[in-house]
């Protein structure tokens, strides 16, 4: 049986008309929506009997989730939370695919005047930043994290909010977003559309994160860090392996990397 997707707006306003059985109203811990497209992401790339269905299927979210993109104004799929997540790769990978150079550069920003004005559209760019340099991450430590006033991201206000330091992750929310990431992240890399997506920060975060194992020490299942065990055992046969014990580099084009490993 095949079920709709209704999709019209960010978390909050839009996901209430998510239809239940098939578009949960907000992604769970460790999922994205939906919350087998990091999977998908995936599989649509690989030598399968299924992959064409997945494809056919994969090209029409895209192509669905575009025109909203376009129109969404109000908050776009901003970072909020452990919602929104998820549509911007569609909509890219789509572009790829059928050569519309419209879907390959959706836009970037939207309009929220309860953050700081002008935000990222997408919550996956929303979320990743680059903080102040470390001795691993000379051009600053990519860091999680939203676009919003906050004194202290560990206490009062919202918990989502970066570090205005740029030293620390966001302290919560975190399990609900990034663990969703790296399938998104690896396709993207296999595509060579990392310069498509246009966001550098996104993807030296999910570096970092799979590298450390993830950097939330109460996020200890494979799922909080890498959204599936799918992804956990592809993971290093297309991007090098990446565990926290140093027996490796996270990928000679990550723009930042961590450490360099024998």
């Amino acid at each position: 049986m095949v079920r709709p997707w209704i999709d019209h707006g960010p978390k909050g306003s839009g996901s209430k008309i998510h239809p239940i059985n098939n578009m949960r109203p907000y992604a769970p811990a460790g999922t994205i929506y939906p919350p087998e497209l990091a999977d998908m992401s995936m599989l649509v790339l690989m030598d399968i009997p299924e992959r064409d269905e997945l494809l056919i299927r994969f090209l029409q979210l895209g192509i669905d989730i575009y025109p909203i993109a376009l129109q969404n104004d109000n908050e776009g799929w901003r970072a909020h939370g452990g919602g929104n997540n998820g549509r911007k790769w569609p909509i890219l990978f789509a572009g790829i695919m059928l050569d519309n150079t419209g879907m390959q550069n959706p836009p970037e920003t939207v309009n929220f005047a309860g953050r700081l004005g002008p935000v990222r559209r997408f919550a996956e760019d929303g979320f990743t930043f680059y903080g102040t340099a470390t001795v691993n991450y000379t051009s600053g430590k990519p860091l999680w994290g939203a676009d919003c006033p906050s004194e202290n991201v560990c206490e009062g206000g919202s918990k989502d909010c970066r570090d205005t330091n740029g030293t620390i992750d966001g302290c919560a929310y975190i399990g609900g977003t990034a663990p969703g990431w790296p399938g998104q992240a690896l396709a993207a890399h296999l595509m060579n559309a990392t310069e498509i997506w246009n966001w550098p920060p996104f993807f030296d975060y999910v570096d970092r994160w799979t590298y450390e194992g993830n950097p939330s020490p109460s996020l200890t299942s494979p799922r909080w860090t890498w959204g599936s065990e799918f992804i956990q055992g592809v993971w290093p046969v297309y991007r090098g392996p990446a565990y926290p014990d140093g027996t490796c580099d996270p990928g000679e084009d990550s723009v930042n990397h961590p450490i360099d490993c024998a």
